[in-house]
């Protein structure tokens, strides 16, 4: 059973198929730093049940970040990495039912609007970057 995709600074182009996160259920460990990846991002993330930490920084990524996918990892995703992209989103106030996120790294994107103070009930976020 696949746990972990690692393709960090290599040459991957191009967007993520929504089919890649469907037919690899099982990942933890998700880590695609340093590519050239674009498009959005998958709704397909949403099934990755057990996903702990994702990488998807320094990429050409754009659209929301806060996808209804993205909210089916609320119960798992400790780690969210996606600076330097091109997200353009706001941070929601529904930030809050990440229970589990410890690290958000969303800096050098083109998010909007205020941080909402529900980011403040996150009792295990310990770093935040935002630009």
């Amino acid at each position: 059973m696949l746990h972990s995709v690692q393709t960090a600074v290599n040459k991957v182009s191009g967007s993520i198929p929504d089919e890649f996160f469907f037919t690899t259920p099982s990942l933890i460990n998700v880590s695609f730093f340093g590519n050239a990846i674009t498009g959005t991002l998958p709704v397909s993330i949403g099934s990755l049940t057990q996903l702990s930490i994702l990488d998807l920084e320094n990429n050409r990524l754009t659209g929301p970040l806060f996808t209804p996918g993205l909210f089916k990892l609320t119960n798992t995703l400790n780690k969210l990495w996606v600076s330097f992209n091109e997200f353009e989103d706001e941070i929601p106030p529904t930030i809050s039912q990440f229970s589990l996120l410890e690290n958000l790294w969303a800096a050098e994107n083109k998010l909007q609007g205020t941080l909402p103070t529900e980011l403040g009930m996150l009792n295990s976020l310990s770093k935040y970057l935002h630009s």
